[in-house]
């Protein structure tokens, strides 16, 4: 009896040891990122809230909580209030479920968007078993493994992440129903579709994503898509979903390849960002003379990024197609060829999810995101909230996917025939 009481103690002893430390180690990694945060965000002023009081509430709360989930949780909360992208805490088990399925490696090559209301199917990839089933631009997904678009909505509002736009819930629409399809490879996908033949029901196996690669520790990885292509024997295309260094070569060879062109598509659309080198890479290629591309303006002070041309740059028209998931680094580069007249941007408004950002480890797989500077383009106007606005706004509807079309991709080339004929 004596030996099971002593039992208890040492139990509780240890018990109560292990839950100080694990107090003190929040504690410290709070006080680690609120110093991180305070010495480094780009507006010293803070958008006029008051940190120190902020950073006192959150403070008192760490006490109350029982898990690592809870704690960054809790600071994702505190930082989400000032209402910027670009910070916020990345860690394992986060309750969104997007953050699960975005390591998912398998797919059945369908791309969807939220439009009208409805899962609209926007692009079929070939040989996918999307294309192998059937499945058209235009159909509309009423039901993905039990998912509906009402289940989209309700998921949104329990899990918002700023900016607070319309522009950014719309795109986090977008980007649930396509989480929703991704999977383990190998796993079936079931379907609900409403077609332009009548309902049909559909059970497809995932196969595997191709281009995996992880762009910084601790984010879900990213997979590369490219491609580049002559439209016609005057206009040039070329696409990338997102501004990987792993991409750079083959972009800036496939804008030689296409230097004949008298018109050149870039399509960003549904490109979340990415990596300075290759927006400015990219950016070289497309311009004759040095000229102030943007500047960054935060604590450490304002530095001003000039193009400086390529030894071989495009002279052609260049048309940038964008959409309201294309963010960061797809804005920067759109909008700054917009502010020098060196571009014409066509397609949706952006997010606005515009600010040059650092990452900090708190502790394995932890990665805190910070913004420390802000955008300013080279007419002085800065995106982060407001995105970028085309000179030719085109929005898709179920009627032209219906049809087959891709109404964006089709007034960039009609906006290029009329300049170059």
């Amino acid at each position: 009896m004596n030996n099971m009481k002593n039992l208890f103690l040492v139990v509780l002893v240890f018990t109560t040891i292990l839950s100080c430390q694990t107090q003190n180690s929040r504690i410290e990694i709070f006080e680690n990122v609120c110093n991180v945060f305070q010495e480094n965000y780009y507006d010293e002023t803070f958008g006029g809230r008051d940190w120190d009081k902020i950073k006192e509430v959150y403070r008192t709360k760490i006490e109350n909580l029982k898990t690592e989930e809870e704690f960054y949780g809790l600071l994702n909360e505190m930082f989400f209030k000032f209402d910027v992208s670009h910070l916020g805490v990345f860690y394992p088990n986060m309750p969104d479920p997007i953050f699960k399925l975005a390591n998912k490696e398998g797919s059945i090559g369908i791309t969807l968007k939220v439009i009208e209301n409805k899962i609209a199917v926007i692009n079929v990839k070939e040989n996918s078993p999307a294309e192998s089933a059937g499945i058209k631009r235009g159909d509309i997904i009423l039901n993905i493994d039990g998912f509906t678009f009402e289940d989209i909505v309700e998921e949104s509002e329990k899990y918002k992440y700023p900016p607070y736009n319309e522009r950014n819930i719309i795109s986090n629409y977008h980007l649930r129903a396509q989480y929703r399809t991704y999977g383990d490879v190998g796993d079936p996908l079931h379907l609900v579709l409403e077609t332009k033949e009548g309902p049909r029901n559909i059970e497809l196996v995932r196969v595997e994503r191709k281009g995996k690669v992880t762009l910084v520790a601790g984010v879900p990885p990213n997979f590369l898509e490219f491609e580049s292509r002559l439209i016609n024997t005057d206009i040039g295309y070329i696409r990338f979903n997102t501004f990987a260094p792993d991409l750079l070569d083959k972009i800036l060879n496939a804008v030689d390849e296409l230097t004949n062109a008298k018109g050149l598509i870039i399509d960003i659309r549904d490109n979340p960002g990415g990596f300075f080198q290759v927006r400015k890479g990219l950016a070289d290629k497309l311009v004759a003379n040095r000229s102030l591309l943007w500047s960054q303006d935060g604590r450490r002070g304002r530095n001003d990024i000039y193009l400086e041309p390529a030894a071989k740059t495009y002279r052609g028209k260049v048309a940038i197609l964008i959409d309201v998931s294309s963010a960061s680094s797809s804005e920067e580069f759109a909008g700054s060829l917009q502010a020098l007249g060196r571009a014409v941007v066509i397609g949706e408004q952006s997010q606005g999810r515009v600010l040059i950002a650092d990452f900090q480890e708190l502790a394995p797989g932890v990665m805190f995101m910070y913004p420390v500077a802000i955008t300013l383009l080279s007419n002085g106007k800065t995106l982060e909230g407001k995105g970028v606005v085309p000179d030719i706004v085109v929005e898709h509807t179920i009627e032209s996917l219906r049809e087959g079309k891709d109404i964006q991709l089709e007034s960039a080339i009609n906006y290029l025939l009329s300049q170059i004929q």
